[in-house]
């Protein structure tokens, strides 16, 4: 895969439909290739003002950074370095709760398994907890806020991962539930008093779970079961109904779910479980793309979201779907230029202006 020079991109969506070519694609800042890739989606301020970001390298100590970038464009601004001690190669997602962002690391801190840490807006960072493999190490995914507690996830743990929760204070992580043999990677989402989430097997052929677990703690449910990905999905709920892509191979791989050459496919699901809806099937030809790796965005009755590969230039795709399925929409093709190739992290809306962000 490339690397992708461009790490934030803007482009304007309006209320119909256009044809191929019609949207309008504004960088909003560039990166130079040594701070690593931006592997979390981007957070909006409360104020509407700024994104945030983090890359895996780069930042003082090149052990990664928290970044900052105004909305309409401009020089990013290093927030936060990692030195290891405070965590290092953070890969999830930062969350916001009022002023206040949360994030994890994947290595670093006290034990080498990686922090939960928080930050101010101006960059004061406070390790909440380093992991040390009792519970899980190695956080990949998004944290969630509910109430006064974090719940995340270990990609490693006793027999697999783990989802824990942890006070919004910091202190001792607790184990709700192990993922037996299967890693956790993405995101949790809650409903009600249910966690959501999904986990990969490291043996091959791969295998996706969806699965729950009770907030409280307990025996995972297996809600379905997906095959041949090359990531782990993240979630969308909306209601009662569950939305998530199946990363495939490239053109002419292994044959795997809704799609007969495997380049992936998009699906829906009961928060009940049961066999995943199919509601697009990424062929890899014309345009259509292939691996969808990134979450989706839901926009009225239209779900958005990003492919790694082919498009137009073979450098991958902003793409839109109607919720109940059918032939996904090229919305804009990367070049591979100064537009960037490659996007792996997933579309968020500006509230003030309607465009998506990437």
């Amino acid at each position: 895969m490339k690397r992708k020079p461009l790490l934030l991109a803007l482009f304007a969506v309006g209320t119909a439909t256009p044809a191929f070519g019609q949207y309008t694609l504004t960088t909003l800042a560039s990166f130079d290739g040594h701070v690593g890739g931006v592997n979390g989606n981007l957070v909006l301020s409360s104020d509407g003002t700024t994104l945030y970001g983090t890359t895996e390298a780069g930042g003082t100590y090149v052990d990664g950074m928290v970044f900052s970038v105004p909305i309409a464009g401009g020089n990013i601004a290093t927030v936060v370095s990692f030195d290891g001690t405070n965590g290092n190669d953070p890969m999830a997602p930062l969350v916001l709760s009022g002023n206040t962002l949360y994030g994890t690391t994947e290595m670093g801190g006290a034990y080498n398994g990686g922090t939960v840490f928080s930050m101010s807006a101006s960059g004061t960072i406070t390790t909440l907890a380093s992991l040390n493999g009792s519970i899980g190490s190695d956080p990949y995914g998004s944290l969630i806020v509910s109430g006064n507690n974090l719940y995340g996830t270990t990609y490693y743990g006793v027999g697999g991962g783990t989802v824990f929760s942890l006070p919004l204070t910091g202190g001792t992580p607790t184990a709700l539930a192990a993922i037996t043999g299967m890693h956790p990677g993405a995101n949790l989402i809650l409903s009600g008093s249910t966690l959501y989430g999904t986990a990969w097997s490291n043996a091959y052929p791969r295998t996706i779970i969806v699965f729950s677990v009770p907030i409280t703690g307990g025996t995972p449910t297996t809600l379905a079961s997906l095959s041949n990905p090359i990531c782990v999905p993240y979630l969308l709920l909306s209601g009662s109904t569950l939305y998530g892509t199946r990363p495939g191979v490239a053109p002419g791989g292994v044959s795997t779910l809704g799609g007969p050459s495997g380049p992936g496919t998009l699906f829906s699901l009961p928060v009940t479980g049961g066999t995943p809806n199919t509601l697009a099937t990424f062929d890899g030809d014309n345009g259509n793309a292939y691996s969808p790796c990134t979450g989706l965005f839901l926009a009225g009755n239209t779900l958005y979201g990003a492919t790694t590969g082919d498009g137009a230039y073979d450098d991958g795709t902003l793409y839109s779907l109607p919720v109940t399925g059918g032939m996904p929409t090229v919305l804009y093709s990367f070049t591979g230029g100064t537009d960037g190739c490659n996007p792996v992290t997933s579309v968020i809306s500006d509230a003030s202006a309607p465009s998506l962000i990437n």
